[in-house]
C-alpha cells in the first residue's frame, strides 16, 4: 500500500484512473502505462466498505522512522514519491532530527471504501502487454510495465503534520520528544517547555524554536501559521475538529453494506483518494516456463540499488546543511580559516565521491530487465566504508580512540582526516569519555578546550578512568556489551558482540542476565538498560528486581514485564502483588530502546526511551540486591546495565572549573 499524502508540499495524486497500470519500481516514472484494458461497463472493477486506519505519531532520526510513520512498506518505499531521486535527500534532510533539530511527524490516515479490480473478471490485456505475452517475453513486460500492478484506490481522508523544534546548540531529543509526543491533539505543552520557546526577559531569543506544518487531505480545514507554544495550541485544534468530522464519516458510511448504498452518499464528493494498493503483476500475467525468479531478483536489486541511492542523498543533504550552517556561522575572521573551509574541502571530496556512487546506481536502474536477468548484474556496492567514516566524522559523530595521548579517555564528536593521511583528528567540537565505562568527563565542548583538558590532567587521566573511579555517581555492570564484576549470565549460551552483549534464551530452560549491585541499593537510584529484542515466543521480556526487607537470605523478585506484541507494560511480583497494567510504550522489534528505573522519596517510576509509562508505584523500605533481565524464550542483546545514586559526592575541581 502506497499513501497518496506524505506531506505538506508533496502529495501523488493516485485515482481510479490509475487502476490497472503498471508499477515500476525505480526512481524513472514508477506508474507505467495500462496493463489491461478498461470499459464503462468492465465488471472487473468492484466497489467494497473497508475500515482501514494508521494513526502513528514519531520522532524522526533516520530514513526508516518515516517509511514507518507514512506507513510505507520496504521495497516500495525506495521508488516512492520523496523517498526516491535525486530530490530524495532534499526531502529526508528536512524531515529527519540531527544535533540541533527535532523532528517529530504526525499522520492520521482513514480508508473507508476501496475501488478494486478482480482478477478473472474480463481483464483483456492491452495490444502491447498481449504481443509480449505471445512472445512468451516476460522480462519485456517486467521492463515496459514493472513487477507490480495498481489493483485498488482507497477512499477516506488524511493528515500529515511536522513538528520542528530547533536550536542554535545541541538539544535532548529524548526529552522533547517525551515532552510533546502524548500532548499532540490532547492538550498544551507544559509551562517548561513554553518558557523555552519564549524570550525571556534579558535576553535576545528564545531558547527553543517550533515550526509546525501540516496539511488535511478530504476536508476543508487549514493549518494555522502561528509557531511556537500558541501554534501547537491552534494545531490541536485542528486535529480535534479532523477527528470530530472522521466520525461524522465513519457515521455516515456505518449502515451501508452495498455499492449502490455508497454511490448514494456521494462516494467522491464527500471522500478523497488516499492510498493505492500494489499487487504483483506475476498474479494477473502468466506465461508458460516463466521464471518465477525473475521478479524477486528485479526487486532485491532495485531495492538495494534504490536504498543506495536514499542513503547516499540524504548523506550529501546533511552534509551540505552543515556547511551551510558553519558558513553562517563563520562568516569571517580566524574561525572560519579554522573552521569552515577545512569542512568546506572535507565535505565536497566526500560529495564528489557520493555523486559518483549515485551515478553507478541510476545507470543501474537504466539498464534493460533483460539485461539485468540473463547477466545476473547485481546493484552496484554500498558507499565505500572509509567515506562512509569521512562523513560520519563530518556529522559530529566520529570517533577517535586516546586523543592527544590520553591513556584511557576517547573522544566522540567531528573528526577530520588529513590529507593524504588517513588518520582522523578531533575537529571543530565535541565530548572526551572514559574508555573504561563509557562515562562523560566533558560534553559538547570546543576542541581546543578538550585538548588542553587532556594535556592539563594527567592525574584525572589516571585516577577517574584508569582506576574506574566514579563519573556522575553511576556504577555499570554491563558496558558497550562487557559483563563487569557481579554480573552473571546462567541457563544461556551468550557472548558479546558489535559492542552488546547476545543472549539466546531456550524455551524450557530458565535463563537470566543478572547484576548483584556493589551496594545494595536503598533511597533514591536509578538503574538503566540499552536493549534491544531480536525475537520472541508470545510471552513477556522480562526485567527483574530481586529486593530484601532485612532478610538477605530470602529475597523478594519483582518484575516488569514488557509485551512487544501488544504494546503494553505490566508489572507484579512478591511485592507487587498480581500483574497490573502500566502505560502503552512504543516497542519495536530489532531497535534499540532505553529503559530507566527511578525511585525517588520511596516511590518508583518507569520510563523507555524517554516517556515515562509509570509512576509513583510505592515501594517502602525496598534494599535492592540485584537488577537484570530474564532472557527465556528470548534473543535480546543487551547493551548496558548501570546503576546511579542521587547521595553520590562533589565531581572533582578539575571538572567542575571546566563546566
Amino acid at each position: 500500500m502506497l499513501p497518496n499524502q506524505v506531506g505538506t508540499h508533496f502529495s501523488s495524486s493516485y485515482t481510479k484512473t490509475d487502476l490497472m497500470k503498471g508499477f515500476k519500481i525505480n526512481k524513472l516514472a514508477v506508474l507505467k502505462g495500462p496493463v489491461f484494458y478498461k470499459t464503462d461497463n468492465d465488471d472487473a472493477l468492484v466497489l467494497e466498505k473497508i475500515a482501514q486506519e494508521h494513526n502513528k505519531v514519531s520522532m524522526i532520526t533516520t530514513k526508516e522512522d518515516l517509511n514507518e510513520v507514512l506507513k510505507i512498506s520496504g521495497e516500495l518505499s525506495v521508488s516512492y514519491g520523496p523517498a526516491s531521486g535525486s530530490g530524495s535527500g532534499s526531502y529526508l534532510s528536512k524531515r529527519i532530527s540531527t544535533k540541533n533539530k527535532a523532528v517529530l511527524i504526525y499522520v492520521d490516515r482513514m480508508s473507508y471504501y476501496q475501488i478494486k479490480f478482480v482478477n478473472g473478471r474480463n481483464l483483456v490485456p492491452t495490444r502491447d502487454v498481449q504481443g509480449m505475452m505471445d512472445e512468451g517475453d516476460m522480462n519485456a513486460i517486467y521492463n515496459d510495465y514493472g513487477t507490480y500492478i495498481t489493483s485498488a484506490v482507497q477512499y477516506g481522508c488524511s493528515m500529515y503534520v511536522r513538528y520542528e523544534i530547533t536550536s542554535e546548540t545541541d538539544i535532548d531529543i529524548t526529552e522533547i520528544n517525551a515532552e510533546i509526543t502524548g500532548k499532540i491533539g490532547v492538550e498544551a505543552l507544559s509551562l517548561e517547555m513554553t518558557a523555552k520557546l519564549k524570550i525571556q526577559s534579558g535576553e535576545s531569543k528564545a531558547k527553543l524554536k517550533m515550526d509546525i506544518v501540516g496539511q488535511v487531505s478530504g476536508m476543508a480545514l487549514t493549518f494555522p501559521t502561528s509557531t511556537g507554544a500558541k501554534g501547537f495550541i491552534e494545531a490541536n485544534d485542528v486535529i480535534e475538529e479532523y477527528n470530530a468530522q472522521k466520525k461524522e464519516l465513519a457515521e455516515a458510511v456505518k449502515d451501508i453494506t452495498d455499492k449502490e448504498g455508497l454511490e448514494h452518499i456521494g462516494l467522491g464528493k464527500r471522500f478523497t483518494p488516499v492510498a493505492i494498493e500494489l499487487d504483483s503483476i506475476d498474479n494477473f500475467i502468466k506465461i508458460p516456463n516463466m521464471d518465477m525468479n525473475a521478479a524477486n531478483f528485479i526487486n532485491e536489486q532495485t531495492v538495494r540499488a534504490g536504498s543506495i541511492i536514499q542513503e547516499s542523498n540524504l548523506l550529501k543533504a546533511l552534509l551540505e546543511e552543515e556547511r551551510d550552517a558553519l558558513d553562517k556561522k563563520y562568516f569571517q575572521g580566524r574561525n572560519r580559516t579554522r573552521y569552515y573551509l577545512p569542512y568546506r574541502d572535507a565535505a565536497d571530496t566526500s560529495s564528489v565521491r557520493i555523486n559518483e556512487k549515485m551515478d553507478e546506481c541510476f545507470n543501474y536502474l537504466r539498464k534493460p530487465v533483460g539485461e539485468i536477468v540473463c547477466g545476473n548484474l547485481r546493484a552496484p556496492s554500498k558507499l565505500e566504508y572509509e567515506y562512509q567514516d569521512a562523513v560520519t566524522g563530518l556529522l559530529g559523530n566520529g570517533y577517535v580512540e586516546k586523543p592527544w595521548k590520553s591513556e584511557s579517555m576517547f573522544f566522540e564528536g567531528y573528526t577530520l582526516k588529513q590529507p593524504n593521511d588517513q588518520k582522523k583528528k578531533p575537529f571543530y567540537r565535541g565530548s572526551l569519555k572514559c574508555d573504561k565505562n563509557e562515562k562523560a568527563v566533558l560534553e559538547d565542548r570546543m576542541v581546543v578546550e578538550l585538548k588542553k583538558f587532556v594535556q592539563d590532567n594527567r592525574e584525572f587521566d589516571e585516577k577517574e578512568c584508569i582506576q574506574g573511579g566514579e563519573i556522575d555517581g553511576c556504577i555499570a555492570g554491563i558496558v558497550k556489551g562487557e559483563l563487569q564484576g557481579g554480573v552473571v549470565a546462567w541457563g544461556d549460551s551468550g557472548q558479546t558482540v558489535g559492542g552488546a552483549y547476545r543472549t539466546e534464551g531456550k524455551e524450557g530452560y530458565p535463563s537470566r542476565l543478572t547484576w548483584t549491585v556493589p551496594e545494595p541499593l536503598t533511597g533514591d537510584f536509578k538503574v538503566r538498560s540499552e536493549f534491544l529484542l531480536e525475537h520472541g515466543n508470545p510471552t513477556s521480556l522480562m526485567f527483574l528486581l530481586e529486593s530484601t526487607d532485612g532478610d538477605r537470605d530470602n529475597p523478594a523478585v519483582d518484575y516488569l514485564g514488557l509485551q512487544f506484541d501488544d504494546n503494553r507494560l505490566f508489572y507484579g511480583g512478591d511485592h507487587l502483588g498480581k500483574n497490573k497494567f502500566g502505560g502503552s510504550p512504543n516497542l519495536i522489534r530489532n531497535k534499540w530502546h532505553d529503559l530507566l528505573l527511578m525511585r525517588t522519596d520511596n516511590k518508583l517510576s518507569v520510563s523507555i526511551d524517554g516517556v515515562a509509562v509509570l509512576t509513583d508505584l510505592p515501594t517502602p523500605d525496598w534494599t535492592v540486591l540485584d537488577v537484570g533481565w530474564s532472557t527465556a524464550y528470548h534473543t535480546i542483546q543487551v547493551r548496558s546495565l548501570e546503576e546511579c545514586r542521587n547521595d553520590i559526592p562533589q565531581q572533582p575541581q578539575m571538572c567542575r572549573c571546566f563546566e
